[in-house]
């Protein structure tokens, strides 16, 4: 499998780790990187900038593509194809444990299960797996302390069924076609309705492929549609259940969706979390939402009983960390600290954290490395 690593620009001892995996399925990765949470952004003239709100600012971060014949991942070999949640965790806890055997000294780490979209399936079973694995002692441990979805696919059977309401909520019914799915603000161009052309210019020139150690005939596109019909029998499964016994075992599950994305809109994902069947469900029904506040303003809702959370991030569409980098960077620092975000300053408010940018209206030294 194809991945970077960031470590930590802070170079703490005990900085934690994240796993970012991209949904789909078939998207790459990268996407994040030079989109999203990732250390830069792509210029239009190929030139990568700093990005201040990157997630690796206070943890290291790892970006894989994945499954198989995602992004840089590829096989020639028909048997490597992956088909559902089951392969894709196996693999995953096999890249994972490889991982940690060669960085020993970060085993102990605090560990982060992330994603977005389809990873709605991706991280409730590989954490899932993780933590059968860590608990069976098969192979080196890993410290599995949370996992945070954004805009995710997971229990679709109730999700598919919110649409309806909350394009009515949003008075969306009577528009006309063109709507974006994944950010009703905006009018749908292209066929991803996203812009990620600079990436797929930069990931496939010669010069970055030699740096990365990727083979010349090696294409890289955004997101594999092969992959994605590979999926087709995967799409409708059920995965919130692979969530309880983290739960119940003090690991910190983090749910937060943009208000403006429909197609994995926080309507369906707060149904799904509210329906869940756990110890705390009694406890997490009586809670409340309670304003989320970054930079003086606020950055959305969140609901918290022991160790889940929801979180409603206004102003935000699929891709949170694009649309609010500052509220993003922000809710999964305090995420992996174990701060309620309710009930905390947030983290520009140190003298030593100084924000570069505000959170977006709609009115307007990482080092990586590459293994195939």
């Amino acid at each position: 499998m194809f991945y970077f690593f960031y470590e930590s620009r802070d170079k703490g001892p005990n900085d934690p780790i994240i796993l970012w995996m991209t949904g789909g399925p078939g998207c790459s990765s990268e996407i994040a990187i030079f989109y999203e949470n990732g250390p830069y952004s792509l210029a239009h003239n190929m030139t990568l900038l700093d990005n201040p709100f990157g997630w690796d600012k206070h943890g290291s971060v790892i970006y894989v593509d994945q499954p198989i014949n995602t992004g840089y991942s590829y096989s020639k070999d028909p048997r490597d194809s992956v088909s559902g949640e089951h392969q894709v965790a196996e693999d995953m806890l096999d890249f994972l444990q490889e991982f940690f055997e060669a960085r020993p000294h970060l085993a102990n780490r605090d560990f982060f299960i992330s994603g977005e979209s389809y990873a709605g399936h991706y991280c409730p079973a590989v954490a899932n797996k993780v933590y059968r694995a860590s608990e069976l002692g098969q192979g080196p441990p890993i410290n599995l302390r949370g996992v945070a979805i954004g805009n995710g696919l997971t229990k679709p059977s109730v999700q598919y069924g919110a649409y309806a309401d909350y394009a009515l909520q949003e008075g969306l019914i009577s528009q006309g076609p063109g709507i974006n799915y994944y950010d009703i603000r905006k009018q749908c161009q292209g066929p991803l309705c996203y812009d990620f052309s600079d990436a797929d210019q930069f990931l496939n020139s010669a010069a970055v492929k030699q740096a990365l150690g990727v083979k010349e005939e090696q294409q890289w596109q955004e997101c594999n549609m092969l992959v994605n019909a590979q999926f087709y029998g995967d799409f409708m499964r059920d995965f919130s259940k692979k969530l309880v016994p983290l739960l119940e075992d003090k690991i910190r599950i983090m749910l937060y969706a943009g208000d403006r994305d429909l197609i994995c809109n926080w309507l369906g994902n707060r149904r799904w979390v509210d329906q869940l069947q756990w110890e705390g469900s009694q406890g997490w029904a009586a809670a409340q939402d309670k304003p989320w506040t970054v930079q003086g303003q606020q950055a959305g809702l969140v609901t918290s009983y022991d160790t889940l959370s929801f979180v409603k991030v206004f102003e935000a569409g699929h891709m949170v960390p694009m649309d609010q980098p500052a509220a993003a960077l922000d809710m999964i620092t305090r995420f992996m600290r174990g701060d309620n975000l309710a009930d905390t300053d947030d983290i520009y408010s140190a003298k030593t954290d100084k924000p570069q940018q505000q959170l977006r209206h709609q009115e307007t030294e990482a080092a990586g490395t590459a293994v195939v």
